[in-house]
């Protein structure tokens, strides 16, 4: 798959179809790719679209049940299981409650005698692996069992990836969204997670296991956020929020008050979403920088500057600006970030890359404290436009794109060496990633 990205054209196409909408504003906004008119809605198995403000927005179908990504009608059965020894009967049922659609447990023991311990287990072990194989929350879930199933801890973490682009012009839009489990090695695609709207150029922040983007170089997208819920194979991308200001090649943190947007192309400005409040201006412009989180502040490093691509590292905290640390040894824009720790001291990590059309995959590191950045291990490639996270002690490159072709390799840094742990279902460039608990997607994801 062979593309370039042109600054100027971006420029050009996103200034002429963003005064398009300006221009449209006091007026009724439709939907776009399908066409639709405000509050106009269509359902598809589980999921209902309805037209708002000019954005599809995806919710649940209430008056059916969704089973392994199947649907399923009321007052049906959806599947009965017997013990080994025929005493216990489990049934899962899609019920009509008040106009909504439930998926209703219930067992029943048909044996004279109570139930041993041995029928218990079995019970709660076929219990769990029925939750576990349920992929979609269509409707709450009631019903009684013997004994409540066991509380475990059943954490895995993951990294979750959304939008981009694939090629050259608008019909190369991604706009699946697929979990990366290093546990596993395993990527999946989510079924009911593709986006509304094309959405490249975005940030992705997890709030409470909540994955929420925001912004993106389309019209329709440069001042949307939407959150995806429920955090399971079965979610569906619905609105959160509107930004103050236009946000695209911009940065995202996640602070003790809440999500803050810093910069990009149309502004030095920063906001906090939902509240739009707690605003403060950047030093100087970080168009396509990288953001890295240390507590409660955050450390921006590198982005185009106006007419160069900036080596600066700057950290701020909801105040404002707190300190410059010392600057890169190479400029760039569009690369990866991320941080571990080693003896106890936290290290910076940057690689890959865009110098004005120069692709980088050289990597630098700085601990905290230090006076110089340091030259580390290379990327296997040169690498821009990359989405990157940090977690159980490494930093992970997604994707990207590497002299006209988009890549699907993750690629993930230990403090020496890069190396390739996983692939994307869809190669893309200009996308967005964060992380997530993944024990609700697991099985389906295996």
């Amino acid at each position: 798959m062979k593309f370039s990205f042109s600054h100027l054209f971006v420029m050009v196409y996103v200034g002429v179809q963003f005064s398009k909408v300006v221009e449209g504003q006091g007026s009724q906004k439709n939907c776009q790719k399908p066409k639709g008119t405000e509050g106009e809605s269509w359902t598809e198995g589980c999921i209902r679209q309805t037209c708002k403000d000019g954005v599809w927005m995806a919710t649940l179908e209430k008056t059916v049940c969704c089973y392994e990504r199947e649907v399923v009608t009321p007052n049906k059965n959806i599947i009965t299981t017997t013990s080994q020894d025929g005493c216990t009967t489990t049934t899962l049922d899609c019920t009509l409650d008040d106009g909504q659609a439930k998926m209703v447990f219930s067992a029943e023991n048909s044996c004279p005698k109570p139930a041993t311990e041995n029928q218990i287990e079995e019970l709660t072990q076929m219990l769990e692996e029925h939750a576990k194989t349920n992929h979609c929350s269509c409707g709450s879930r009631t019903g009684t069992t013997t004994t409540p199933a066991p509380t475990r801890n059943t954490n895995i973490d993951g990294i979750f990836i959304t939008g981009g682009s694939a090629g050259r012009g608008p019909a190369s839009s991604v706009v699946t969204s697929e979990v990366f489990i290093p546990e596993t090695g395993k990527t999946c695609s989510l079924p009911n997670a593709d986006l509304p709207d094309d959405r490249s150029s975005h940030t992705m922040n997890t709030l409470g296991n909540t994955p929420v983007v925001c912004g993106g170089k389309s019209p329709w997208t440069v001042t949307s956020c939407l959150h995806f819920t429920p955090t399971s194979a079965s979610g569906v991308w619905t609105y959160y929020a509107t930004t103050l200001e236009a946000r695209e090649i911009h940065s995202s943190w996640v602070s003790s008050a809440g999500l803050v947007l810093l910069g990009g192309w149309h502004s030095v400005s920063t906001e906090m979403v939902p509240s739009g409040g707690g605003n403060f201006s950047l030093e100087g412009n970080a168009r396509s920088a990288c953001a890295i989180a240390d507590k409660d502040s955050v450390i921006i490093t590198g982005g185009n500057d106006g007419p160069t691509v900036s080596r600066t590292v700057a950290r701020y905290n909801l105040q404002g600006h707190v300190e410059n640390l010392p600057g890169m040894n190479q400029g760039r824009m569009s690369h990866g970030c991320g941080s571990y720790i080693s003896g106890g001291t936290m290290v910076l990590v940057v690689a890959g890359g865009d110098d004005f059309g120069n692709i980088l995959s050289s990597t630098e590191k700085l601990p905290i404290g230090a006076t110089a950045w340091t030259t580390a291990a290379s990327l296997p490639r040169r690498l821009t436009y990359v989405p990157s996270v940090s977690m159980n002690n490494r930093v992970y490159i997604i994707g990207g794109y590497c002299d006209g072709e988009v890549r699907g390799e993750i690629l993930a840094f230990d403090g020496k060496d890069w190396t390739e742990v996983g692939q994307l279902k869809v190669a893309r460039a200009s996308h967005a990633a964060t992380t997530i608990d993944t024990s609700t997607m697991v099985g389906f994801c295996n």
